[in-house]
């Protein structure tokens, strides 16, 4: 499912226009990028957590060369599912 079709589907769901959900969902998402910007955790209880987390610095092959690079530490989100969402897929 892409955004469009998600926001389609909530829309109709909620009974907001198709406008208002584009606009909650971008504030919810903003709100999610900024938290995760500052390095802190989001949870959602039932659901699951989104964590930051930093990934060490470690030495990758160039697929074609066979050359050996560095890759430098980067920070990801990870996410955890919980306990309600983990029974629903399962």
């Amino acid at each position: 499912m892409n955004k469009k079709e998600f926001i389609r589907n909530v829309a109709k769901r909620s009974g907001y226009s198709q406008a208002k959900t584009t606009e909650l969902l971008d504030a919810v998402l903003a709100e999610m990028f900024e938290a995760w910007a500052d390095h802190k955790p989001l949870e959602f209880r039932g659901f699951g957590a989104f964590y930051v987390k930093k990934r060490a610095a470690k030495v990758g092959r160039n697929a074609t060369t066979g050359e050996k690079i560095d890759i430098p530490p980067k920070w990801v989100v990870q996410f955890r599912p919980g306990e309600v969402l983990d029974d629903a897929i399962n």
